[in-house]
């Protein structure tokens, strides 16, 4: 979350380069590889287990507009911009998974 703030300060939020050589500065250890491998998506996959738990955030939305789905928009939306740059599948892939 720090990776993430420091590069939108610096306006790098969407420089692919950027969070290319920021991620693999990082997750180059073995170790660190395999505690991320399972853990980063099971604290993912729990905070939108608990976001949608909320109730929708304004009356007359569906049922589904909560907290998580917001979360996942989001999400999505990023890896949307960010995959783009790397294929056009890739982006059209994240941003199908809301």
């Amino acid at each position: 979350a720090v990776g993430i703030l420091q590069s939108f300060l610096r306006g790098e939020l969407f420089d692919f380069k950027g969070q290319i050589q920021f991620y693999m500065s990082y997750h180059m250890e073995p170790v660190n590889v395999m505690i991320h491998t399972p853990c980063i998506p099971l604290i993912l996959w729990t905070g939108f287990g608990l976001l949608s738990g909320t109730t929708p955030l304004a009356p007359g939305l569906p049922g589904f507009v909560d907290y998580s789905f917001i979360l996942a928009s989001i999400y999505a939306g990023y890896y949307a911009v960010m995959g783009s740059k790397l294929s056009p599948f890739f982006g059209l892939s994240a941003a199908f998974w809301v």
